[in-house]
């Protein structure tokens, strides 16, 4: 739902969304809240349920000084500062077996977390991933 929107700016949520996939992959449930305004941008926290997979994104935001800068892939690289915060995410490779078969066999979860940043051609990762 729209909680505010104006000539520059809106604010919306997405309680709770779920689907199925004609192949047989399933989401159980996304939600998140989202910006967008004159300076910045910002999707969180974002939650997906598979399922057997669960990831929580804290943030994912884009920074910049115009909104017309969103749309010019060159401004877009060279001026807009993306931030993006995994949580955590632990994947079951068996939630993806119909799209990607060979993933059937990965038994244990993959499980990460993590921030990346990136500001003018500069990438910053810090990451945990077992």
């Amino acid at each position: 739902s729209v909680d505010y929107a104006s000539k520059d700016s809106i604010s919306a949520h997405l309680n709770r969304l779920s689907a199925k996939e004609g192949k047989g992959f399933k989401l159980n449930d996304i939600s998140f809240s989202l910006g967008v305004g004159r300076t910045q941008s910002y999707i969180k926290p974002i939650e997906i349920r598979l399922p057997n997979s669960k990831v929580t994104i804290d943030e994912l935001s884009l920074k910049y000084d115009s909104l017309p800068q969103l749309f010019n892939p060159i401004s877009l690289q060279k001026d807009v500062k993306i931030t993006f915060s995994l949580k955590k995410a632990e994947i079951y490779g068996k939630d993806f077996k119909k799209l990607v078969p060979e993933l059937k066999y990965l038994n244990k979860p993959f499980v990460a977390s993590g921030k990346i940043s990136y500001y003018k051609n500069n990438i910053n990762l810090f990451s945990n991933f077992h």
